[in-house]
């Protein structure tokens, strides 16, 4: 953890010596939003956004930081960036469509498209959490070849 907020700082200074930020040209970049804070009481979500870079053309994209081995897109950080998302849409009372996931390490950038599949999905998953955490029962293993790697192997039962 203190290695990620490490790198996180270090490539906040980075970012202002790029021509590009995120992949992205800069000259298409308007504003840069770091550590953005937002609360959506009705979805029942809160969360702290690394970065939000405001296009020129007022696009918002929420960009999530890994500092990471494993530079591919993993289901969690998609749901994590469409929570994102959403959050930005109820806060701004636009549409966002697409985030993005930079990898710290290998300094690598993959532009994740949002869609209303996946904003629906991601209600059903809050949902899904909100009568597991009602019921006070541990959910079962999916699939304990991925426990090894799990974020949550900790709390599991």
């Amino acid at each position: 953890m203190a290695a990620g907020t490490s790198e996180h700082n270090k490539d906040k200074k980075r970012s202002s010596e790029r021509k590009g930020l995120y992949g992205l040209p800069r000259e298409l970049v308007k504003e840069v939003l770091r550590k953005k804070s937002l609360t959506d009481p009705d979805l029942g979500l809160t969360g702290l956004i690394d970065v939000v870079l405001v296009m020129t053309d007022d696009e918002l994209l929420p960009v999530e930081a890994k500092f990471t081995d494993l530079p591919y897109v993993q289901r969690q950080w998609r749901k994590q960036l469409t929570a994102y998302a959403m959050l930005l849409e109820a806060e701004y009372k636009k549409q966002v469509t697409r985030g993005l996931l930079y990898f710290i390490l290998q300094k690598k950038c993959e532009i994740i498209d949002i869609g209303n599949d996946d904003k629906d999905a991601l209600k059903r998953d809050i949902i899904t959490i909100r009568e597991l955490i009602g019921s006070e029962k541990i959910p079962h293993k999916v699939d304990e070849s991925k426990c090894g790697y799990c974020e949550m192997k900790k709390y599991c039962g």
